[in-house]
């Protein structure tokens, strides 16, 4: 708008002063708003990088206790094996004199 006489001038300029300060406190409110934003943006980061540590470290914990288990279920069924051939060694001196086609005596 063009000023059509001197005293318009002054109101035309204190009208651009408050249209200029309500435009600054718009643009800082709205840098506020961005600042907010990027430091929610950098905490959801870094809860996720603790959550991501965490479950790392549970999924290494699962992975040593199913190994474990393997491990000791493989020295039960070594343990077993060597006992139950142990417990069921036939010698040939215990074979002999029997007749296998014989009926049992009671």
């Amino acid at each position: 708008m063009i000023a059509s006489s001197s005293a318009d001038l002054p109101s035309q300029i204190n009208a651009n002063k408050q249209t200029a300060s309500s435009l600054q406190s718009e643009i800082n409110a709205e840098s506020a708003q961005i600042g907010k934003t990027a430091n929610g943006v950098a905490a959801a980061k870094q809860n996720l990088d603790i959550a991501q540590a965490r479950l790392v470290t549970q999924s290494q914990a699962l992975a040593y206790g199913f190994s474990r288990g393997f491990l000791v279920s493989a020295a039960i069924t070594l343990l077993t094996v060597v006992v139950a051939l142990v417990m069921l060694r036939v010698k040939r001196e215990d074979l002999a004199g029997i007749n296998p086609m014989a009926a049992p005596s009671d």
